[in-house]
């Protein structure tokens, strides 16, 4: 392979999503160790949002906001083309990269197509890392020019999207998501509000949970908050989403009301979030980053699973304490938090037995997969 000098990486990025960010963080930390010397160009739709704090180029992504900022966009486009001109490899990354659902504005695969088009202009090598797919099975021919390329290497994150591509004859292999082969958040700076918490005897409890998933939302949400007030337990709201633009998915939003009328502290900052994790003695997790997070840090949690995504994590690890939040039941709610405690420790335990596992496995995939490059 020809010297790798300069790298363009295209993920999620920039809309104050912790799980997006967390990926990008991860996999620039992967390809900053294999490509020492290579220069990075990271594709976003906010740099601002960005966990990295290195010095590296941030390059907005076209379309972005187009009614509304035309002249930006005209920028956009003809920097995105130049950039990925002069890139040697060009890494796609993106929980769903294709998708049909939760499509807000435009079409993804249009999108992609555009990017890639260049790419395959220019003769570029692109890696698509970890990409997952979710389409009808008679749509899937679509996306069949995107992979359908002699310097594409593909890797894909479940058996499904394995399938998707086999169907249209694309060969991938199967490779763990970056995030989990990160280490365990260290103890860096405390907030005050950790500070503050810490100071009391009270065992700190967060609560992650997305908008409209949870049966009876309101009632049940207030019936949660009151039985751990109840058992002594200091109350954080944990903001996992803090999208600049879709209230719906803005966990900040979500909660705020709830935490004025309790006095419940609440996150505001993806980094706030993250560095609170190292001081949880339990969380109660609706989102997908609250599960692999509690499961990354040892930290026992309650899941309350609203997607597939969720229910399959906690099934691959054996993890017992969970339900779907779509059957909600305040009194099955109750019984496996009070089991959770009295399993505390044990949970621990086998919570750091099955992180170890999955983050061995987790390097060893991903560094078979980029060994493949050379």
């Amino acid at each position: 392979m020809k010297k790798i000098k300069t790298i363009s990486v295209m993920t999620a990025t920039g809309q104050y999503n912790i799980w997006d960010e967390l990926i990008l963080f991860e996999e620039y930390k992967i390809f900053k160790k294999k490509f020492k010397n290579a220069s990075f160009k990271i594709f976003t739709y906010d740099k601002n949002s960005s966990l990295i704090k290195d010095n590296v180029e941030y390059v907005t992504y076209f379309p972005y906001s187009i009614k509304r900022h035309p002249l930006k966009n005209l920028y956009y486009f003809w920097k995105n083309i130049i950039t990925i001109a002069k890139s040697d490899l060009v890494i796609i990354w993106w929980w769903w990269l294709f998708y049909e659902n939760e499509v807000w504005a435009s079409d993804p695969i249009k999108q992609w197509k555009f990017r890639i088009k260049i790419a395959r202009f220019f003769g570029k090598k692109i890696l698509y890392f970890c990409v997952g797919i979710s389409l009808k099975d008679e749509n899937i021919y679509k996306i069949k020019y995107l992979f359908d390329y002699k310097n594409a290497y593909i890797s894909v994150r479940d058996k499904k999207s394995e399938k998707y591509l086999k169907k249209i004859g694309i060969k991938s292999i199967i490779i763990d998501d970056p995030v989990f082969s990160m280490e365990p958040i260290i103890d860096n700076v405390i907030s005050n509000k950790v500070k503050e918490s810490k100071s009391t005897k009270k065992k700190i409890i967060w609560i992650s949970l997305r908008s409209k998933q949870l049966k009876d939302e309101k009632e049940n949400i207030e019936k949660i908050i009151n039985f751990l007030q109840i058992k002594w337990y200091e109350i954080i709201f944990l903001s996992h989403s803090l999208h600049p633009d879709n209230k719906s998915v803005n966990d900040y939003e979500f909660l705020i009301d709830f935490a004025k009328k309790h006095n419940i502290k609440i996150t505001s900052t993806l980094t706030e979030t993250l560095e609170m994790y190292k001081y949880l003695d339990i969380v109660i997790a609706m989102r997908f980053h609250a599960f692999v997070l509690s499961i990354v840090n040892s930290i026992p949690f309650i899941g309350l699973s609203y997607s597939n995504k969720t229910e399959e994590l906690a099934r691959s690890i054996g993890y017992k304490y969970w339900f779907n939040s779509s059957l909600f039941s305040f009194s099955n709610f109750q019984k496996v938090f009070e089991l959770l405690e009295m399993n505390f420790n044990a949970i621990k335990i086998d919570l750091k037995q099955e992180y170890d596992k999955i983050r061995a496995k987790s390097k060893i995939s991903i560094n078979n997969f980029l060994d493949g490059l050379e």
